[in-house]
């Protein structure tokens, strides 16, 4: 085999190594976010799909184990209430009154959602900053 075979060989295989690798990580790049109304929605068909749900943390439904690093909390979107299992740290901002999360995982068949990963945004001090007084 020639060198500039040998060469383009190579070539092929790192631009298809970056082809699959993109190609595998679009669904996930690709989740949409659903509010809990819709998750719990029989007729979504959410049940056994890796999904993300976004909703406000119910302050008084939380229930944090450190011990199990097992945190199970409740989530609202105003209009309905779904409850989270989520074992890993709990995030730094979770206490914080007015915290959002998105938890990704799946919706399991008894209504609770197991959540694989969880993110969290809080209320922006900023809010507001650079309005006029009134």
């Amino acid at each position: 085999m020639t060198r500039n075979r040998r060469v383009l060989l190579a070539a092929a295989i790192i631009v298809g190594g970056i082809v699959y690798l993109t190609v595998a990580a679009l669904p996930a790049a690709t989740m949409y976010y659903h509010d809990v109304s819709e998750a719990l929605d029989p007729g979504a068909g959410l049940d056994g799909r890796r999904v993300r749900v976004w909703g406000t943390i119910v302050r008084d439904q939380v229930d944090w184990r450190p011990d199990e690093v097992r945190l199970a909390f409740s989530i609202t979107d105003g209009k309905a209430v779904l409850p989270v299992v989520y074992r890993g740290p709990k995030p730094d901002l979770f206490d914080r009154e007015g915290v959002e999360a998105v938890a990704e995982g799946f919706l399991g068949a008894d209504g609770v959602f197991v959540a694989e990963r969880l993110l969290l945004k809080c209320p922006s001090k900023y809010e507001g900053a650079g309005k006029e007084p009134g």
